[in-house]
């Protein structure tokens, strides 16, 4: 069989879905016609190459480019070349096709007639690329950029109310203003208004939290103020007691009394302190744990049970976790 069937039975073999028989046929009635052809000698790349006109023949475009290579990898030669460039030219793969038709007219033995159909398709892909790019500088002259990532990602994006897909996601738009919402299953959702100019490139990071995650932080926040202040005048009145039990040690009912108040203050005080403690660390908690397994615990009890120890000297406070 004839190198050369590839180059020239495309189009006829194309309209042929028959059997094996048929395609062979047509490919020596198609050979017949080429005054210059060579014979494949090597019997592999023979068998390769009518197993591409056969794939080439029934539309299998990429399968054809690939046993043509494997047969070029063994009988290198110009039509070889030029029937890979075609393969993969009337697949779409044109930067791929213009480089086995820049081989195939750097290898002898290409007919005149392919020569100047390498070179036209050589011309048509390259005319097309600075035609592709010129369009995309137009484009980008015309256009913005609109790229909306989430954390976590899989959040579903609206761009002025209608869905446009799922974090990770990258638009381009016409310039002007828009309203991106991003909505994530079990968290708010995230509004922001973004300006787009012509050429610019806008990123938008919507970091989703969940609902009244926040709302625990800001309680748990102001209890833990609430409870320092507290501890911190019923301190003050420890003290001032206690300076008054020293001047009160002639009196003896007076300084008992003193002495007791000064211990219910110091009491107060110490718990104060503790639940001020307490509410900071769980505030801090909610604000840091941003995952779902670690969100859904912070609405669990924290565990901890306070001890109050009464002494001689006074009165302390411990938590048991």
């Amino acid at each position: 069989m004839n190198r050369h069937h590839l180059a020239f039975c495309g189009p006829v073999a194309s309209l042929v879905a028959g059997a094996g028989a048929t395609v062979v046929i047509l490919a020596l009635l198609c050979a017949a016609s080429l005054v210059h052809a060579q014979e494949i000698t090597n019997e592999e790349a023979k068998a390769l190459y009518e197993e591409a006109v056969m794939a080439y023949s029934e539309g299998n475009l990429e399968e054809a480019a690939a046993l043509l290579e494997s047969a070029f990898d063994i009988d290198p030669n110009a039509i070889l070349a030029y029937n890979i460039g075609k393969a993969y030219d009337e697949s779409g793969q044109f930067k791929v096709a213009q480089g086995w038709y820049l081989k195939s007219l750097s290898l002898e033995g290409l007919p005149e007639t392919q020569r100047r159909r390498a070179a036209k398709a050589i011309e048509r892909i390259t005319n097309t690329e600075e035609e592709i790019r010129a369009k995309v500088k137009e484009e980008s002259l015309t256009t913005a950029k609109l790229k909306v990532t989430s954390i976590p990602a899989a959040a579903q994006v609206f761009v002025d109310g209608k869905p446009v897909g799922e974090t990770p996601i990258a638009l381009t738009l016409s310039p002007g203003s828009f309203s991106v919402l991003v909505k994530g299953e079990g968290f708010e959702p995230y509004n922001e208004v973004v300006e787009l100019g012509a050429g610019e490139s806008v990123h938008v990071r919507a970091a989703l939290i969940r609902p009244n995650s926040y709302t625990l932080v800001y309680v748990s926040g102001g209890l833990a103020l609430a409870a320092l202040s507290v501890g911190i005048v019923t301190d003050v009145l420890a003290s001032q007691a206690y300076d008054d039990a020293q001047l009160a040690r002639d009196n003896p009912s007076k300084l008992e009394t003193l002495k007791s108040d000064g211990q219910t203050l110091q009491l107060v005080a110490i718990t104060g302190y503790g639940i001020a403690g307490a509410a900071a660390i769980t505030g801090l908690v909610l604000f840091l744990i941003d995952d779902g397994q670690a969100t859904e615990a912070v609405y669990e009890p924290l565990g901890f049970t306070p001890e109050i120890l009464l002494e001689p000297t006074g009165a302390s406070l411990r938590f048991r976790w």
